[in-house]
């Protein structure tokens, strides 16, 4: 449908542009749909107190984009407020069996346990140009920058920096972890 929404409690743009107040309102749009950018306004903290879940799939040719606003500086996703005590409920972003997205200039910072959490059957997705750190605040025994489980395939990493994701014992805690069955995931630049 190639509209654009922005989540934001100003306006920005005119024209098939909509606001929205959250990430996940912007997601849950029953309009949202494949070859439609997501922007977020460049210098804003969208500090979330509920984890992102995407579950909405792209297509080839047409991804659901959600990127930082062009000529804009980096926005943050600020998970410090979420509370919770396991894998996706602590992650700032859960991709739950959600194909053909693209994340594109994005920071995303203060997770419980993973900045970007990729589960179930997720594939063919981008993640491009984030600087996903200082997550895994409250996990004793895991906290990774982005998370590739289950059987999740085709998934770009494309000039991605994660650093200082680690969790309170100091142990287990990796930049990336890709731990699926499924082929074709790629860690590049």
């Amino acid at each position: 449908t190639d509209t654009d929404y922005t989540p934001a409690t100003r306006a920005c743009g005119s024209g098939s542009d909509t606001v929205y107040n959250t990430i996940q309102a912007a997601h849950d749009a029953a309009a949202l749909a494949a070859g439609d950018t997501l922007y977020l306004r460049g210098g804003t903290a969208y500090a979330i107190t509920t984890i992102i879940t995407l579950t909405k799939d792209g297509s080839s040719g047409n991804r659901i984009n959600l990127w930082g606003y062009p000529d804009d500086a980096r926005p943050v996703i600020d998970a410090d407020a979420l509370n919770g005590s396991s894998g996706t409920v602590d992650s700032a972003i859960y991709f739950n069996s959600a194909d053909w997205w693209h994340l594109k200039k994005i920071e995303i910072k203060n997770a419980g346990y993973h900045g970007i959490a990729v589960f179930g059957t997720s594939s063919n997705n981008i993640f491009e140009w984030l600087d996903i750190h200082d997550n895994a605040q409250t996990s004793t025994n895991d906290g990774k920058g982005l998370v590739i489980f289950n059987t999740g395939a085709n998934n770009l990493i494309l000039n991605v920096d994660s650093h200082h994701n680690e969790n309170g014992d100091f142990n287990d805690s990796d930049g990336f972890h890709l731990s699926t069955s499924g082929s074709g995931n790629v860690i590049r630049g």
